[in-house]
């Protein structure tokens, strides 16, 4: 005996299935967003955990926790590259972040200029592309050689006014 069903009958099934897969996911989001205090905060304890492990796939354990309209699986991601962008001082962790929670560009333009900071470097400086950290780069870079060639007229190649009155200041104290 086989059961044959009418299409009307199996367009009926699906839809009740579907509705109650969705009326599930729905709970379980309404329930995030009714999380009190201690909860929320017990959850971002679970979140720093996953951070603290510095594997992007950990990140997945979080991976629908919204809360207060944030992303925790961004946020553990974002860290995570943010983390090692700066300890490494590779650009290459900026391009992990979501560009929403943190900025690619900024991410970039913060590892150039301590990149160039630590070693100075005018072309490093010359790929930031906030117009602030670039001129902050670039008196950074001058004040350097300023001081390197004990001369303070190296600081005339500094735009800002306020940046090149502050390296002739620093260089004529060390001199």
């Amino acid at each position: 005996m086989q059961l044959q069903f009418s299409r009307r009958t199996v367009v009926f099934i699906v839809a009740v299935l579907a509705i109650a897969i969705l009326a599930f996911l729905a709970y379980d989001r309404i329930k995030l967003h009714n999380l009190s205090p201690e909860e929320k905060v017990a959850k971002q304890a679970e979140v720093h955990a996953l951070i603290e492990s510095g594997d992007f796939n950990q990140c997945n354990a979080a991976r629908g926790l919204n809360i207060d309209g944030i992303d925790y699986e961004a946020v553990c991601r974002n860290n995570i590259a943010i983390k090692n962008a700066f300890t490494e001082l590779d650009l290459k962790w900026c391009d992990e972040l979501d560009n929403k929670l943190m900025l690619v560009q900024d991410c970039k333009d913060q590892i150039l200029l301590n990149q160039a900071s630590s070693t100075p470097n005018l072309e490093k400086c010359n790929q930031i592309f906030n117009p602030d950290r670039h001129a902050y780069c670039l008196a950074v870079y001058w004040t350097k050689q300023a001081l390197a060639e004990k001369k303070t007229e190296v600081c005339t190649n500094i735009v800002n006014l306020n940046y090149r009155a502050a390296c002739r200041d620093y260089v004529v104290k060390r001199l």
